[in-house]
C-alpha cells in the first residue's frame, strides 16, 4: 500500500470480510451440508466449528482498527517522507 486511499480501501474490505465470517458462522454454519459437494473432503472447513469461525472473526475485529491505525500512519509516514526528499532534492 503506498497510498491512504489504498490504505483505507483495504481497512474496509478486510473489516467486510471479517464481518461476513463472523455473519456465515453465526447464521448459516449448521446449515451448510458438510457431507455434500462442494464441501465433503474440504478439511479446511469441514473439521472446524461454529464456535471456532465465529470466535476467530471476532477476534480479529477486535483489533483490526489498531492494526489499520498503525497501517494508516506508517502510509502517512511514507508520504510524509517522500514530500520532504523531494524537496530536498530540488535544492
Amino acid at each position: 500500500m503506498k497510498t491512504l486511499d489504498e490504505a483505507w480501501g483495504w481497512y474496509r474490505d478486510a473489516r467486510q470480510s471479517l464481518k461476513r465470517a463472523e455473519r456465515l458462522g453465526e447464521r448459516y454454519w449448521d446449515a451448510i451440508p458438510w457431507q455434500e459437494p462442494p464441501w465433503r473432503g474440504d478439511n479446511r472447513f469441514a473439521s472446524l466449528s461454529k464456535k471456532d469461525v465465529v470466535d476467530s472473526a471476532r477476534n480479529a475485529i477486535a483489533h483490526i482498527e489498531d492494526l489499520a491505525v498503525l497501517v494508516l500512519f506508517s502510509v502517512f509516514e511514507a508520504t510524509v517522507r517522500a514530500a520532504i526528499l523531494g524537496q530536498l532534492e530540488r535544492e
